[in-house]
């Protein structure tokens, strides 16, 4: 009798939330299967595995304490690297923790009361969301602090509901895991105040004051470590890609997010935002980069579909006098704060999960305006996710070249692809390494050199006049390059920000930098043919 009670509450169960099954089927589909044969290494991914490989130490650039990204993201593919392959464990890591935070926001919608047309709604927003599901199948920690965060304003949500001093620890618990995994947490915190005040009648402040103290001390564990770096060194590879800092004198900013240190700050000042100044913000651009590319529609109807939505959510709430969407509003403008200062996207991505409630509610009030039969909805939901996923292996789902984060369908399974890193072909020809020597590369280019080839890597300088002084210091034997790097360009800060002037310095003093090796890289895609060429750094001894 007992066991038939509980296989009678498991079947229940799943008939009523076999729509929500139907759409995570879907959300998996999406992320596990490609057009492209090919999966591409490159940057962080790169950083990522290579870190992983060195665990426990977090030693990337020259072997030292990588200070860019907390440990976090790499010691968690590195526990699965005791089972399984290298960037196996990175895909596991990503496609786990999306399909987590794909269960935390479900868990989030129900606590905010969206029904079945709302929960669905939602769901399919982040299972068709395509820059999500670009981050998510690729080792990217991107869905890891996406799941953290959604789980810090969940358990948060339930906290305000229930005041149990459970749901307060575990609060504590997810903040903590966030601020040590990544500084872009932080707007995990005043996102919680808002949702506090909006709650005021239930707020205890004592209790979200502690909360936030704590969770600010747990954040100080990883600035506090870059401190004593910066105070213990003149220089030291803090920079983008292994380049080589200049430590004093030491700014704040800097410490908080190594992005604002001279040498790092200037190259990437050419490409995207930096800071945070009125100068650089941007409203009308970040509207354009809100995640709203919706995967089997073209982006124009994308874009309607999801205004649209947005827009019956304000209704809703004008109509049902529910002060929670306008929280979530609220919400998801200070998740997505650094794109309104011109910043990347994946530094507002934490906006999608109260993004995601939003669109839910706007779904509500489009069912309950046309009156749709909530009995028939699960039929629909599942013959829509099934005919989706059977059109996106088919390949009719996405379109255009193979770039880390434009998903497109297909039949090639994740774990099938194989990788593509640019470098992989000549490093075979390459001499051996020695233990005590360090080898240079360009910003862009080292993280997959230090990923192909295990050793003491270090970034080209962006000035010309620093280049022998770090050569000598870091013992340099060799200096990779590629013909990209040998461009010309008459803007002198372009020039600087892709070593175009280090570059031509090295080409014209052969009696230095000795030819030792040229290779004629051709990928199948994703990439252009590559000339990659390897330089000898000749010492001269001293009689």
């Amino acid at each position: 009798m007992r066991h038939s009670g509980f296989y009678r509450r498991i079947s229940e169960y799943l008939a009523s939330n076999c729509y929500v099954l139907a759409i995570f089927a879907l959300f998996i589909v999406v992320r596990t299967f490609s057009r492209f044969e090919y999966i591409t290494l490159g940057g962080d991914t790169c950083n990522y595995l290579s870190i992983a490989r060195n665990f426990p130490w977090h030693r990337l650039y020259n072997m030292e304490l990588y200070l860019v990204h907390p440990p976090p993201f790499g010691y968690a593919i590195a526990f699965f690297n005791i089972l399984f392959p290298l960037f196996a464990s990175g895909l596991i890591v990503a496609l786990l923790f999306a399909f987590l935070s794909f269960w935390a926001v479900w868990k989030y919608a129900s606590n905010c009361g969206l029904k079945c047309f709302g929960i669905s709604g939602a769901l399919l927003y982040l299972g068709l969301n395509g820059t999500l599901a670009g981050f998510d199948s690729h080792v990217s920690r991107v869905s890891m602090l996406f799941f953290l965060t959604a789980m810090s304003l969940l358990c948060f949500d339930t906290y305000l509901r229930t005041c149990s001093k459970t749901s307060l620890l575990c609060v504590f618990v997810f903040n903590s895991l966030a601020l040590l995994s990544s500084d872009q947490a932080l707007s995990i915190l005043p996102a919680q105040l808002v949702l506090a005040l909006f709650s005021w009648k239930r707020l205890k402040i004592k209790e979200i004051g502690a909360l936030f103290l704590f969770s600010l001390i747990s954040y100080s564990i990883w600035p506090l470590v870059r401190l004593y770096i910066y105070l213990s060194n003149d220089f030291y590879p803090a920079g983008i890609d292994g380049t080589i800092e200049i430590l004093k004198p030491i700014d704040v900013k800097s410490v908080i997010q190594p992005n604002f240190l001279p040498f790092t700050n200037m190259h990437r000042s050419c490409f995207t935002s930096t800071d945070m100044s009125l100068k650089s913000l941007d409203i009308i651009g970040a509207l354009g980069k809100i995640p709203a590319d919706i995967l089997f529609l073209p982006k124009i109807l994308s874009a309607c579909l999801v205004s649209m939505l947005a827009a019956l959510s304000l209704c809703r709430s004008a109509i049902k006098k529910n002060p929670q969407i306008l929280a979530l509003w609220i919400v998801s403008a200070i998740l997505y704060i650094p794109c309104f200062f011109g910043m990347n996207v994946w530094y507002g991505m934490g906006m999608a999960i109260p993004f995601a409630l939003i669109l839910g509610e706007g779904t509500e009030q489009l069912f309950e305006i046309i009156k749709f039969k909530a009995k028939y909805f699960s039929v629909l939901t599942i013959v829509i996710c099934i005919s989706l996923s059977v059109l996106w292996i088919l390949g009719l789902g996405g379109n255009g070249v193979n770039t880390a984060l434009r998903p497109v369908g297909g039949k090639n399974f994740i774990f099938c692809r194989k990788t593509l890193t640019r470098g992989e072909a000549a490093v075979k020809y390459f001499p051996a390494q020695k233990e005590d020597e360090c080898w240079m590369a360009p910003v862009t280019f080292t993280p997959e050199m230090l990923y192909l080839r295990e050793g003491k890597w270090i970034a080209l300088p962006f000035d010309v006049e620093l280049l022998e002084p770090i050569i000598l210091e870091y013992k340099v034997a060799y200096i990779v390059l590629t013909d990209e790097f040998m461009a010309k360009s008459d803007n002198p800060i372009l020039r600087r920000a892709v070593h175009l002037d280090v570059v031509s310095h090295i080409l014209s003093h052969p009696e230095r930098f000795a030819n030792a090796g040229e290779w004629i890289e051709k990928y199948p895609d994703c990439y252009a043919s590559r000339k990659i060429y390897l330089f000898k750094i000749i010492y001269v001894e001293k009689k």
